[in-house]
């Protein structure tokens, strides 16, 4: 058995011969390559992220370039994000209510669903995704996604999307919005409307005034929206 070595900052997993981690010259911390700094002009060859902002902070290394706008700081002015372990200045990151300080990309990154929704449209969808999952988490919005993705809204799995009296409401609350994703859709795939259903499209009813196609343009709407959503998210996985 390949025995593991796992770097203190991120937690990730080595082989115990590989060259990708060493420890921190400091502190004897396992450090892979991503999670180190160096700064030979003040004797320090390999330093885990922590010991390297200690020594800034002591005045035993100069100034630190934060990750994000790439502007050198001196010690005071800069922190390690807490999600990603990356220097970044106290003008792009901010504090959380829990006190972990976070680059803008780590807080795009853990935004909720609804904290991501903009528009009319996806501050709907975002909020029916999260009533319907089970306990309102992102793990549980996720799993909600995952199974709408694999069934679509024909399967049941949103509750909001079953009844006409539901669906036709909706699409008339979005139309505008459910009609620019459409367009963009066909022009996109080359289809006409009734090639983009299939034979659920009622082709006796092309400006969709009847419930049928009201139907089908609402559960097209929320599905394209709740993907949307999921890449705004990050949830690549599922997608």
């Amino acid at each position: 058995m390949v025995e593991k070595k796992k770097c203190e900052t991120c937690k990730k997993s080595f082989n115990e011969d590989s060259d990708e981690i060493h420890p921190c010259d400091q502190c004897g911390a396992p450090t892979c390559l991503d999670c180190h700094k160096s700064a030979p002009d003040f004797g320090f060859d390999y330093l885990c992220l922590k010991c390297y902002l200690t020594n800034v902070r002591d005045g035993k290394i100069g100034q630190v370039p934060c990750n994000i706008c790439g502007d050198v700081f001196d010690a005071e002015d800069i922190e390690l994000c807490g999600t990603c372990n990356q220097f970044c200045c106290i003008d792009c990151g901010e504090t959380d209510d829990e006190g972990l300080f976070r680059c803008p990309e780590c807080w795009q990154r853990f935004l909720t669903i609804e904290e991501k929704a903009e528009t009319k449209l996806e501050i709907e969808v975002a909020s029916i995704l999260v009533q319907d999952s089970e306990n309102h988490t992102n793990d549980s919005v996720k799993q909600t996604l995952k199974d709408l993705f694999y069934g679509g809204c024909q399967s049941g799995v949103i509750g909001e999307m079953i009844y006409y009296d539901d669906t036709v409401p909706f699409f008339e609350r979005h139309d505008d919005e459910i009609s620019k994703m459409l367009q963009e859709s066909i022009e996109s795939s080359g289809l006409s409307i009734d090639k983009l259903f299939g034979k659920s499209w009622d082709t006796s009813d092309p400006l969709a005034r009847g419930k049928l196609n009201k139907n089908l343009l609402a559960w097209f709407g929320f599905e394209e929206t709740a993907r949307h959503l999921a890449e705004k998210c990050h949830y690549n996985s599922i997608l």
